[in-house]
């Protein structure tokens, strides 16, 4: 062997042992990011700020029911992480719930009511004596409280550390850290729904028929919609929950319309069977997927307004969530049902108000599904959480 390799300087050898240690991190780190599963959160109602009801992860048909647990009450709208779900139970009860196993973390008399919101290390419930309570993820102490003039109708939005509350004959606009407003904002007639925000706007409907893009720095009008009269009406129609997908913000009422978000232009109008109500819509970015009242589903182009396809439950649908080629959505009958977005096929379905109290005779009212990572769960009426995963997991 010859010599001159037997004699390495030792600085030579420590400078050569990490240069390679450092490639081989590499391309492990490599190798495995093209395995490592995106942590997905679904911090508020419908996903995101935008209401768009679009997951990042997927999962495909047909599902398993993994887990169900009784929390008792009417649970609404589910908000959580990779860690956590945290629900309410209708009674002014909250929870903190490990997302896997079902186990509750704690439980507060505290909040409850419609659908809370995640900012930070934060959890914001709205209670039933009209007060906004801001609670600890982690213990579930409380940090701050807010007193509402009327209670919030509407699910609490999210946005760069502010949260958007209706509160009855206005609309607020809360620092998270601190329950601190901002500013407040209102309104002849009560808004309608929840929030929306994006990109500097915050929009609503108002019970009078507008729909309002507001400045989010301070509330004031960028611009307004007015709903046309519709024939045989005598009210103009109230705007429903909205939906912004790119430059494009989609309100609901008697009519779908979209309009140029920074302007207010109208776009397209879409005019369904029935009344569209106050049930979000959905989207996959490219199209937008609207139910009405009478049970209709309308997949309509978001660039055009045209009809993609349509299809027809026995009750209607109310919201659902979008990932990979595939809408998970609920009706009033109870059941979750799986639509292939491509062609409005159903392809699966399940009951989720089996097996519990109904509290309302008349409508088995599952709450919206909700996905993160590989698993969709969701709220019923009958005082179920449930999990579901894909058949193979």
């Amino acid at each position: 062997m010859n010599s001159s390799l037997k004699r390495i300087p030792a600085t030579y050898s420590r400078v050569a042992l990490t240069f390679i240690i450092s490639v081989v991190l590499i391309a492990l780190s490599a190798g495995l990011g093209c395995s490592v599963k995106h942590t997905e959160s679904w911090p508020m109602y419908m996903k995101d700020s935008q209401h768009t009801g679009m997951a990042q992860s997927g999962i495909a048909p047909p599902l398993k029911l993994k887990l169900k647990k009784m929390l008792g009450g009417m649970p609404g709208s589910v908000v959580g992480d990779k860690e956590s779900l945290f629900p309410g139970d209708g009674h002014d009860n909250s929870f903190r719930i490990n997302r896997t196993t079902g186990q509750i973390i704690w439980q507060k008399k505290a909040g409850g009511f419609f659908s809370p919101g995640i900012s930070s290390d934060k959890v914001i419930f709205t209670s039933a004596d009209y007060e906004l309570l801001c609670l600890n993820q982690s213990d579930g102490r409380v940090i701050w409280k807010r007193k509402l003039f009327g209670g919030g109708s509407g699910a609490i939005c999210v946005f760069q550390g502010k949260l958007y509350v209706d509160d009855f004959i206005r609309i607020l606009c809360i620092d998270a850290e601190t329950g601190n407003v901002i500013w407040n904002r209102k309104f002849n007639t009560a808004p309608d729904e929840s929030p929306v925000a994006s990109d500097g706007s915050v929009f609503i409907g108002s019970a009078e028929g507008v729909f309002y893009c507001l400045d989010s720095k301070n509330g004031k009008t960028k611009w307004e919609y007015t709903f046309p009269f519709q024939q045989g009406q005598h009210l103009r129609p109230i705007p429903g929950p909205a939906i912004v997908v790119g430059n494009r913000v989609i309100s609901c009422s008697t009519t779908v319309v979209c309009l140029e978000a920074d302007t207010g232009k109208e776009v397209w109008s879409f005019k369904p069977d029935g009344e569209i109500g106050y049930v979000s819509p959905t989207t996959d970015g490219e199209s937008v997927f609207i139910p009405d009242q009478k049970g209709n589903l309308f997949c309509l182009s978001i660039a055009t307004g045209k009809q993609v396809w349509h299809t027809k439950s026995s009750s209607s649908y109310m919201e659902g969530c979008v990932t990979e080629g595939y809408l998970y959505i609920t009706n009033l009958d109870g059941y979750l049902h799986c639509i292939d977005v491509s062609t409005g096929k159903d392809v699966w379905e399940y009951n989720v108000t089996e097996g519990g109290p109904r509290h309302t005779p008349d409508i088995h009212y599952p709450g919206p599904p909700i996905l993160i990572n590989d698993t969709l769960i969701l709220a019923s009426e009958n005082g179920y959480l449930y999990w579901f995963g894909n058949n193979n997991k």
